[in-house]
């Protein structure tokens, strides 16, 4: 069942995503890294399992996104990880007052554990 999984990074940071993408590929899930919001909406239309994405974007429009998603008849039910550096308390308190289903900080959770974070996230959709 897992291997049918499939997540999107939306990260600019190369080796933050490349070293999450690993860790979820190794996991037998399909993994879409993109570098901006702008390339959501192909990932979107192939079908995604949950988001892990940085609010803190390069094109800034990441923090924006969440609200949208969430409020988006098409999108609101994709679960949404936040991974970032912003750890202001609110922040933290707005993105979860959006609907984020987890919010981590870099630095603070190893890959494997942000790997099994999104592991109960899926299992906990299913059932």
């Amino acid at each position: 069942m897992s291997s049918s999984h499939h997540i999107c990074i939306l990260e600019d940071d190369h080796f933050f995503a490349g070293l999450f993408a690993r860790k979820f590929e190794a996991r037998g899930w399909k993994t879409t890294v993109i570098e901006d919001v702008d390339d959501l909406d192909d990932c979107l239309d192939k079908g995604i399992d949950v988001l892990v994405m940085d609010i803190e974007s390069s094109d800034g429009a990441g923090a924006d996104l969440v609200p949208k998603l969430k409020s988006s008849p098409k999108t609101a039910a994709i679960p949404i990880v936040v991974l970032t550096k912003a750890s202001d308390r609110s922040t933290v308190q707005k993105m979860m007052g959006h609907g984020v289903d987890a919010y981590l900080l870099k630095g603070h959770f190893v890959p494997n554990e942000v790997v099994e974070k999104v592991h109960r996230i899926l299992e906990s959709k299913v059932t």
